[in-house]
């Protein structure tokens, strides 16, 4: 709604469109309902809007939370009547959400908007109003701090002056929130108790700035399994390591990593290095998860495997490409035979082939997976799960692992040498290797006791 005469056109920031879909819900049945997170975004919403209020010439004086609604495309004022001309005097107004200097009357500034739009802040991330007239109201947490007293500050000249200093300091807030992401990794490979050399590979790495929170990590995950006989298994896990390894400095570098893109360029090197070599054929399985803003992007090749442990549970997000997997997607072999075919070797997808599988390497996770805390993705050769078909069903290969990955009681390097241990035992005929990736988000200050 737009009825002052000389407002600014403020759909964007603050007035629902004509034509919106639903009418705005007003924020004072929302108080309790939104996140931290949601309510910067909000604040910071409706700072812009107010920033473009203030260009125009007018103050809202009043910011109480009646006079919000939430709409379709953002913070709505429901109520433009008790919008001020920035130059006109205004009665004295006393309010939980109007600026000390309005109990006074007179002349305002945009810092008095300031003042009622930092009372909301504070009801809407501390979840109680701003005590303004208690001797001694409770401190908010400790990283809101710096916000609060940037922009509650009883005397105008020592407030945020307007909008935009608003906005910096809820970004400087919004840092201050946001949790320091720690990705701790474990790793183990053995030749097995029947093999002389191991053919396996793996790689690893993280880095970025871990107080960034969610979007401050990039890292790179991978286990390769080399194909062997004739077809020189350990020279293509190393070459395919090495483009890994590549795709992991460029991460470095600040570019962009297709997970894709990065196995078809490993599937081009080790055809590259069989020509070259004159070995004839080299192959390799590969599976491979690159972490940017947050988010994992998964891409593979063969009977390696990617698993992923949340909150008890546990979902293998690759899925092999055998011979037995392709009869049991065509209903010839039941989910339990398939398990346990010994057409479940036979690949009919891996590094080395002259035409690049694209359909089949582009693991079914589509544009990804954004990761929880205490998400743990497990990386691993058919050495270490070969065991599992042989002797688990899906359902208790999925409690087995969860068991596993889930104890809290051990580290997470004893959780590797735990899977290592039992891959021995009950198998220990093929080359194992596995890798363990834990996602947490720890936050920055301690849990303070209530008031």
């Amino acid at each position: 709604m737009n009825d002052r005469p000389g407002l600014p056109n403020l759909a964007r920031h603050l007035f629902a469109p004509t034509a919106a879909t639903h009418p705005p819900c007003p924020l004072e049945e929302q108080l309790t309902a939104l996140s931290s997170s949601q309510a910067l975004d909000w604040l910071e919403r409706m700072a812009l809007g107010l920033a473009d209020l203030h260009a125009a010439g007018w103050l809202a004086v009043n910011l109480e939370p009646w006079v919000w609604g939430l709409g379709d495309s953002g913070p709505v004022l429901r109520e433009t009547g008790a919008l001020t001309p920035a130059a006109a005097p205004v009665a004295p107004m006393d309010s939980g959400y109007s600026a000390p200097e309005a109990a006074r009357g007179g002349v305002l500034t945009p810092a008095a908007d300031v003042y009622g739009l930092g009372c909301l802040a504070y009801r809407l991330l501390t979840g109680r109003p701003y005590a303004r007239f208690e001797s001694s109201p409770a401190d908010p947490p400790l990283p809101l701090r710096g916000l609060f007293d940037r922009v509650l500050a009883e005397d105008p000249a020592r407030r945020a002056r307007d909008m935009p200093a608003f906005v910096a300091a809820l970004r400087r807030a919004r840092e201050e929130l946001a949790p320091v992401v720690a990705v701790e990794v474990a790793a183990r490979t053995s030749a097995g108790r029947a093999r002389e050399c191991n053919e396996d590979a793996y790689f690893h790495g993280v880095a970025g700035d871990f107080g960034r929170g969610e979007t401050g990590l990039t890292g790179l995950f991978a286990v390769i399994d080399g194909l062997g006989g004739e077809q020189h298994g350990d020279r293509a896990a190393l070459v395919a390591k090495q483009t890994f390894a590549r795709g992991y400095a460029a991460l470095l570098r600040g570019e962009a990593v297709d997970p894709l893109a990065l196995m078809r360029a490993a599937n081009t090197a080790v055809m590259a290095m069989a020509e070259e070599a004159g070995t004839g054929r080299a192959g390799a399985a590969a599976s491979l998860a690159v972490l940017e803003a947050g988010r994992i992007r998964i891409a593979h090749l063969g009977d390696t495997r990617i698993y992923r442990y949340r909150a008890g549970r546990v979902e293998q997000l690759t899925e092999d490409h055998s011979l037995a997997a392709v009869l049991r997607r065509a209903g010839v072999l039941s989910e339990a035979r398939a398990r346990r075919s010994k057409d479940r070797s036979r690949l009919e997808h891996c590094l080395g082939q002259p035409n690049f599988p694209t359909d089949r390497a582009a693991a079914d996770v589509g544009a990804g997976f954004g990761l929880e805390d205490g998400d743990i993705l497990l990386c691993c050769s058919d050495g270490l799960h070969g065991w599992w078909g042989d002797e688990l069903s899906a359902e208790q290969e999925r409690a087995y692992l969860a068991e596993v990955l889930g104890d809290a009681r051990l580290s997470l390097d004893r959780r590797a040498a735990r899977l290592l241990a039992d891959a021995m035992r009950r198998d220990g005929g093929d080359n194992i290797t596995l890798l363990l990736a834990a996602y947490r988000l720890l936050p920055r200050y301690p849990e303070e006791a209530p008031p």
